[in-house]
């Protein structure tokens, strides 16, 4: 395996380690390193141009998600509400109440509505009382709740732009249309999701069959393109299951990420990051490709004072936003192919 300018550090940063900081960013705010426009970093096959800041900030951002039409982009604020902008940075704004303790979110394919989980703690703020599963809509700002429970999600978007929710407490399956319905699958689809178990299993649509892919624990998963694949991640492992003879293959160049895959259209190449640290705290991250073919990582950015995390790519692969996870400032760059 070629490494392209891979910077050395003792440990990896674990999910564990990067769930801590990520609760306790205010102790890392520092003064982060902005990249004029003219900034570009060389990479394999591709390369970053115009990496630009889009917020300046006075407020915290961070994972970033591109709306499915390309034109706005969503970012959480720590777990504090969701704020809605366009690709440029420009009419920012709240769009959900900022007592909404947010976890987690997803666009629906008709780029209006947003699904989140919303977690309310007890008084003692480390017990959860309820778990939440909300939709916004982003023009005029009206909240409903589709679930509530003590247990986790799962969420999925069907081919139809329905919402897919497994409940882990209640083994359950659920199906919502974009008005907060029970709906149901009538045409041929297969949904792949986690189980209680964090196992990945897959259901097929409309018989409601579902098949166990792979048996152990796993992080995150996340299907490609032309769905015949998936990478997922273990601790300290990743692998890629191919759908359509079973094989399973462990990529070991991508042992110890954090996860976050982005399969670029061309199925070829992933966008990722590596965080480090030096065994207390993080001491760098950057944006990584990796070829599928080639088994070359590269780093996309290569910066000392920026922690470039969560990645997300456009909807036709060529922009990407991503966060610095000590500022919460977020950038946008366009990937351009040789």
């Amino acid at each position: 395996m070629k490494i392209v300018k891979f910077k050395s550090s003792s440990t990896f940063i674990t999910l564990g380690l990067i769930w801590l900081l990520f609760l306790t960013t205010d102790q890392m705010l520092m003064s982060g390193e902005i990249p004029s426009d003219k900034s570009v970093q060389n990479l394999n096959d591709y390369r970053l141009e115009n990496i630009r800041a889009i917020t300046d900030g006075k407020i915290k951002f961070l994972k970033p998600k591109w709306s499915p039409d390309g034109k706005k982009i969503a970012i959480s604020s720590g777990v504090q509400g969701i704020w809605l902008m366009d690709t440029n940075g420009n009419a920012q704004r709240n769009i959900i109440p900022k007592s909404d303790s947010v976890t987690d979110f997803l666009w629906l394919l008709d780029s209006k509505t947003i699904i989140y989980k919303q977690v309310e703690y007890k008084k003692e703020k480390s017990m959860v009382k309820n778990t939440y599963l909300k939709q916004v809509d982003i023009y005029n700002g009206n909240v409903e709740t589709l679930r509530t429970s003590l247990n986790r999600f799962d969420l999925r978007i069907t081919n139809d732009g329905n919402i897919f929710v497994r409940d882990i407490g209640r083994r359950s399956n659920e199906i919502f249309d974009t008005n907060g319905n029970i709906a149901n699958i009538a045409k041929k689809e297969k949904i792949y999701f986690r189980d209680e178990n964090r196992q990945l299993k897959s259901i097929q649509y409309p018989d409601r069959t579902e098949e166990l892919l792979y048996d152990k624990k796993i992080l995150d998963f996340k299907l490609n393109n032309k769905k015949n694949k998936i990478i997922f991640q273990e601790y300290g492992k990743t692998s890629l299951l191919n759908l359509a003879d079973g094989s399973l293959k462990e990529i070991t160049a991508l042992s110890k990420l954090a996860g976050y895959y982005y399969w670029l259209p061309d199925d070829i190449h992933l966008i990722t990051y590596i965080a480090l640290d030096d065994g207390h705290r993080l001491t760098e991250s950057d944006i990584y490709l990796f070829n599928m073919d080639t088994n070359i990582l590269t780093n996309m950015t290569s910066t000392q004072k920026i922690f470039e995390m969560y990645p997300d790519l456009s909807p036709d692969g060529k922009r990407i936003v991503y966060c610095d996870f000590r500022t919460g400032i977020v950038f946008t760059a366009d990937i351009i192919n040789y």
